[in-house]
C-alpha cells in the first residue's frame, strides 16, 4: 500500500513537471520566433487610414486564431493576439501566421510604440510604427550609438538620435585622421530624414586657437595646454559641407561626406559597436 502511494506521488509530480515544461516550451516558441509588423503599401501617413500586417511563426501548429488593435494619444499601440484554444492538439510542425489589422488614421506623425501581448497580457513583442507626415520622413529605426570603420583604426562616428514623440533629430561627432596623422573632428547637425532610411544634414568643423599662452581649443585636444577642457571663447565653428547617412540595418550604415564645395567626396561603411 505504501509503495503504491509513493508511486502515485511520483507520477503526480512528474505530470506537474511535464505540464510546466510544456508551458515553458510554448512560451519559448513564441519568443524564439520574431514577430514582425509591416504597413500595407509600405508607408504610414497621417490622416490616412492604414492597414497593418502582423506576422510570426511557431515551432508547432498551434498558431494564434486572431488579433485586435487599440491605441491612445501617447504614441502607444496595443495589439492583442488570441492564441490557440487550450487543449488544442499541436503537431510538431513549424507553422507561420499572419493577420491584417485595420488601424484607422493617425492624426500625429512620429514613432508609435507597439506592444504585442496575448489575451492574458503576456508580452510577445515590442515593436515600432513610423507614421510619416506629408513634408518630412520619419526614421525607420534609431541610429544612436558608436559606429566604426573596420578598415580605419581609431576613427569613428558617435550619434545621438532623439526619437521621443514628434522629435526625430540626430546629432553626431565624426573623428578621423588627416593625411599628416593629426586628429580631425567634425560635427554633424541639422539632419532631415529624406526617406525613413536616408538622413541628410550639414557638416561643421570646430577649431580653436591659443591666446596669451592659454589653451582655448576643445577639438582637437591639445596636450600642451594646462586645461584643454576649459570653455572655448575663441573657437571657430564653420560649415564645410554636407553628409548623408544611409541606414542599411540595425548594425550597418553608410556615411557619405561631401566637403569643400564637392572637392572632396567620400563614402564610409560603418558598423555598430
Amino acid at each position: 500500500m505504501l509503495l503504491s502511494r509513493v508511486f502515485f506521488l511520483r507520477c503526480f509530480v512528474s505530470c506537474i513537471a511535464l505540464f510546466f515544461f510544456g508551458v515553458a516550451q510554448a512560451q519559448s516558441a513564441v519568443t524564439a520566433n520574431p514577430i514582425q509588423l509591416s504597413v500595407v503599401g509600405g508607408v504610414a501617413r497621417i490622416n490616412t487610414p492604414i492597414s497593418l500586417i502582423l506576422s510570426g511563426s511557431r515551432q508547432d501548429s498551434c498558431i494564434p486564431t486572431g488579433a485586435s488593435i487599440s491605441r491612445n494619444q501617447n504614441f502607444q499601440v496595443l495589439i492583442t493576439v488570441r492564441p490557440a484554444p487550450i487543449g488544442t492538439a499541436c503537431a510538431e510542425i513549424p507553422a507561420t501566421w499572419q493577420f491584417n489589422l485595420a488601424a484607422g488614421g493617425f492624426e500625429r506623425s512620429g514613432i508609435y510604440q507597439v506592444e504585442v501581448v496575448d489575451d492574458g497580457g503576456f508580452p510577445m513583442a515590442s515593436l515600432e510604427l513610423n507614421v510619416q507626415n506629408g513634408e518630412q520622413a520619419i526614421s525607420a529605426r534609431s541610429v544612436s550609438g558608436s559606429w566604426y570603420e573596420p578598415a580605419s583604426s581609431g576613427s569613428g562616428l558617435m550619434l545621438s538620435h532623439d526619437r521621443a514623440n514628434e522629435q526625430d533629430s540626430v546629432f553626431g561627432v565624426w573623428h578621423n585622421f588627416a593625411p599628416d596623422g593629426s586628429s580631425s573632428w567634425f560635427s554633424l547637425r541639422g539632419g532631415n530624414w529624406i526617406t525613413p532610411t536616408e538622413l541628410d544634414g550639414e557638416v561643421f568643423e570646430t577649431t580653436g586657437e591659443r591666446r596669451d599662452g592659454v589653451c582655448t581649443a576643445i577639438f582637437p585636444p591639445d596636450a600642451s595646454c594646462a586645461n584643454p577642457l576649459r570653455p572655448v571663447p575663441y573657437a571657430t565653428f564653420q560649415s564645410i559641407g554636407r553628409y548623408q547617412i544611409s541606414v542599411l540595418s540595425n548594425s550597418r550604415i553608410d556615411l557619405r561626406l561631401t566637403l569643400n564645395g564637392g572637392a572632396s567626396t567620400r563614402t564610409i561603411q560603418l558598423q555598430k559597436l
